[in-house]
């Protein structure tokens, strides 16, 4: 029988740690790699590792979710997920329905093309518009075919731990290295230099019989930026823009503290009761998404 582990990974800020209560049920190992020495969990195995890339977590992320990790190795599939998908099966489920005979399954994105991902990523500002240039570049010059094939989401597959497996996720971490952090927009064209059999799902994204997607609870302002890439050359403005970020943030703390004061205090009352109202709507527009 194939032994299986379903795995994520946390580098540098992130949301909180999404709790998967299907493991509870499930023979499978769940792992969470990350650099959080003070992370804990209720139903994943943590394991705390150095980031391949202390600057940066976005790659030291791939890495793990890319090429797997040597904690791995004894198992046959792997299951990886994002932190941020919820899944509402078992991963036994999951690799009846989709794997098959296949060496990868995962389900297709909503763009047609790589070349529309590329605009996507383009419009919405995903990385270093240099860079995605660049990329797209080099890729309409010598891997043509590729960007007409559809990507696939990379939040969540399925894999078999394979040389021909392990081949693939090598040279797709290199793209990743060399180029945008943006792991789906490389995968399409190390898939033509490295052919597995893809296992391809007809499913959405945010909502599935397999998963729900995204949950986000505790994402602050600087976690969120660290899902899109900043220019190296710009790393020492940004980090004064995040120190002034810091004593900004810190000001208006102390102006609602004193703000909360007034009315005997019924200042304050009333202004954690619009938080919480608030706070109520966006989880509301947050489960309409995934539902849609």
């Amino acid at each position: 029988m194939a032994t299986l582990v379903v795995y994520t990974a946390l580098f540098g800020p992130h949301e909180k740690l999404l709790e998967q209560d299907v493991a509870r049920s499930s023979s499978a190992r769940f792992i969470c790699f990350t650099d959080d020495r003070a992370l804990t969990s209720e139903t994943w195995d943590i394991i705390h590792v150095d980031p391949l890339f202390p600057a940066d977590p976005r790659r030291s992320q791939r890495d793990i979710k890319i090429r797997g990790h040597h904690a791995l190795r004894d198992a046959d599939v792997w299951v990886y997920i994002d932190n941020t998908v919820r899944l509402k099966v078992t991963p036994e489920t999951v690799v009846d329905a989709w794997l098959g005979e296949a060496d990868w399954a995962a389900i297709n994105q909503p763009q047609e093309s790589l070349w529309e991902e590329f605009e996507k990523n383009s419009e919405l500002s995903k990385d270093v518009e240099s860079r995605l240039n660049e990329q797209l570049s080099d890729y309409s010059a010598h891997h043509s075919d590729a960007l007409g094939s559809r990507p696939v989401w990379n939040g969540f597959f399925v894999r078999r731990n394979t040389p021909a497996v392990a081949d693939f996720a090598e040279l797709w971490f290199a793209h990743v290295c060399r180029y945008a952090a943006r792991d789906q927009l490389s995968m399409m064209v190390a898939l033509h230099q490295r052919p597995v059999s893809l296992s391809r799902v007809e499913s959405g994204i945010r909502n599935s019989e397999w998963h729900d997607w995204p949950h986000r609870d505790g994402e602050t302002v600087e976690s969120k930026s660290h899902r899109h890439a900043r220019p190296s050359s710009l790393k020492s403005l940004a980090e004064q823009v995040e120190a002034l970020s810091e004593e900004n943030s810190s000001l208006k703390t102390q102006l609602t503290a004193l703000r909360d004061r007034r009315f005997f205090g019924l200042a304050g009352v009333w202004r954690a009761w619009g938080d919480a109202r608030r706070e109520q709507k966006r989880r509301k527009r947050q489960d309409r998404k995934r539902q849609a």
